[in-house]
């Protein structure tokens, strides 16, 4: 079976994996498209005022609605509105108009002078976008039939079908213009930071908390502090508190005697109050919802079948919110061939060895269990990323299938953008749990590694969570390089986890997030089982090695390993 042939298809959306080669000589990477949405089509929605939330689907919609607005006669003929010589005449008169405006104030010499800037932008608003905005560079302006199979023959052919792409949007004029980032925000450095505790203490701790775990190169102070986290990932508290609970049941320190805040200066934003709803204003909202529309495109990772239920709520919230959005496939590795085929897309690493990676996380010294569930979260996320940077919006929003944003969260991710992001980042999670790192603004941190834990284990245990994940198009491509070497290392089975991994390179990557303890925040986790943690446990090895009789580094089947039987 091929990677995404389980995907479900409905009226408005048909699913095809198309392979697009980006070859530049300062940025080289390969994109894939994997999802066209016939944009003619809208999904149910009862607002007359609705519209499309990617640029360039508003300015497709915008054709197909054009296009099909006729004016009814007596005949039953459709007749347009206007003819191709009426529009030619606006279109001349507007140029002369223009034309004539500007060379009466470079005569007067008022061009680029503050008083004539009132006169130019109605000036502006006469000329068609098509003379001032260029087709936008991630999609041609007619999209051609792709095909609907994923094979490797049709993944060429549909290579072809999109061509070469070099052009890039002008980020750093959008920087500059303080559109994707506040522009007077200091660049805050990111440094490790652990902490220090007395031998005794130490000893104390780790009598309490190693229990039957992997006992080197750890404070088991700290592991028993954000355990409590852990054990309480959906509630809304603040690092004082969980260090109170835990030196209550004795796993840590009391606050008293030594305290230890994960975010430094926590009184900026780790506080629950900083997640309060707002009353916006009606003009906030309106610039808020122009502003999202013409900058993010927005992402549903989903399993086929598995997450159907879960995709049909969040698309239903976000439709309600008004929110155009692209579901993605996930990839489910319990597949025959889904390894090779991700590998051979590029979500995966080609000399990535599965049965190593699986060896080691089995080893005491890890513990962990199966990861052949983790393995497709992992492999889902950077097929994401590659379709959003071959759709090329200046930013991309990611969405897991079990997220429900609040209700302003359009207003929220536009204030924080404008108002609090600096303009170095390179990617922002909008829910962090067990966040560590330094509080920068009211509703955001810098996220720093966790230095309590040793780089063997990834750093693990600290900023979770990739459930809504803001990337800055123009550096992806970087980031992915970075961040898929660090996930895809047999020696670190810990860092499979992407977010893990994302968070132990956070001192070399510009990762920025909002904490989880503030109440209600950007979104939350609903409800449920974990797809990737029930794959997980679902599997488990009767042997060290594949059963395949190819080399290891070309496994076809991870899943070929024996199924846990309960």
């Amino acid at each position: 079976m091929s990677l995404a042939s389980v995907a479900s298809r409905s009226e408005t959306e048909s699913f095809t994996d198309t392979l697009q080669a980006n070859i530049s000589s300062r940025d080289s990477h390969r994109t894939i498209a994997y999802e066209q949405v016939r944009l003619c089509v809208r999904p149910e929605d009862p607002d007359p005022e609705w519209t499309p939330d990617i640029p360039e689907e508003m300015e497709h919609y915008a054709l197909c609605r054009n296009r099909d607005r006729r004016q009814p006669n007596f005949g039953g003929a459709k007749v347009p509105l206007c003819s191709r010589s009426c529009k030619c005449a606006w279109g001349w008169g507007s140029f002369l108009l223009v034309s004539f405006t500007i060379a009466t104030l470079i005569a007067s010499g008022l061009f680029g002078d503050t008083r004539a800037s009132h006169l130019q932008h109605q000036m502006l608003r006469v000329v068609p976008k098509s003379w001032i905005h260029a087709p936008h560079p991630s999609r041609p302006s007619h999209a051609p039939d792709m095909p609907a199979t994923t094979s490797s023959q049709s993944l060429a052919a549909s290579g072809a079908v999109f061509g070469m792409t070099t052009t890039r949007p002008k980020f750093d004029e959008l920087m500059l213009s303080g559109v994707v980032c506040n522009k007077t925000a200091p660049f805050p450095k990111a440094d490790l930071r652990s902490w220090k505790l007395p031998d005794a203490w130490r000893r104390v701790c780790e009598k309490k908390n190693v229990q039957d775990k992997y006992p080197l190169d750890r404070n088991w102070c700290w592991v028993g502090y954000n355990n409590m986290c852990h054990w309480n990932l959906k509630a809304h508290k603040s690092w004082a508190e969980y260090q109170d609970m835990a030196s209550s049941e004795g796993l840590t320190v009391p606050r008293s005697t030594a305290p230890f805040d994960p975010l430094d200066n926590p009184e900026i934003c780790d506080k629950a109050e900083n997640g309060r709803i707002r009353a916006w204003s009606a003009q906030e909202l309106a610039t808020a919802r122009e502003w999202f529309k013409e900058h993010i495109a927005v992402y549903v990772l989903s399993l086929p079948k598995i997450g159907d239920q879960r995709w049909n709520v969040i698309h239903k919230r976000l439709n309600d919110l008004h929110v155009w959005h692209t579901r993605v496939p996930g990839v489910d590795m319990r597949h025959d061939g889904a390894l090779d085929a991700s590998k051979r897309s590029g979500f995966v690493p080609s000399e990535w060895n599965f049965t190593q990676a699986q060896t080691n996380a089995y080893m005491k010294k890890n513990n962990m269990g199966s990861i052949l569930g983790t393995t497709g979260c992992a492999a889902a996320h950077f097929k994401v990323q590659q379709k959003a940077i071959a759709d090329g919006a200046p930013m991309a929003l990611v969405f897991e299938d079990d997220s429900w944003p609040t209700d302003d969260f359009i207003p929220r991710v536009w204030n924080l953008v404008t108002t609090e992001l600096p303009c170095d980042w390179e990617v922002t999670a909008l829910l962090s749990r067990c966040g560590y790192g330094r509080c920068i603004s009211p509703q955001l941190m810098r996220v720093m590694p966790d230095a309590n834990e040793p780089e063997w284990r990834c750093h693990q245990g600290s900023n979770w969570g990739m459930h809504a994940v803001l990337y800055h198009i123009a550096k992806l491509p970087e980031l992915q390089k970075k961040w898929k070497s660090t996930v895809f290392n047999e020696d670190k089975p810990h860092c499979m986890d992407v977010d893990v991994a994302l968070a132990s390179i956070s001192d070399q990557v510009a990762f920025y997030a909002v904490p989880a303890v503030q109440d209600p925040g950007y979104v939350r986790e609903m409800d449920g089982h974990s797809a990737r943690w029930d794959i997980n446990q679902a599997f488990e090895t009767t042997s060290t090695t594949s059963t395949s009789s190819t080399p290891l580094h070309s496994e076809s089947w991870p899943g070929a390993w024996s199924m846990r039987k309960e």
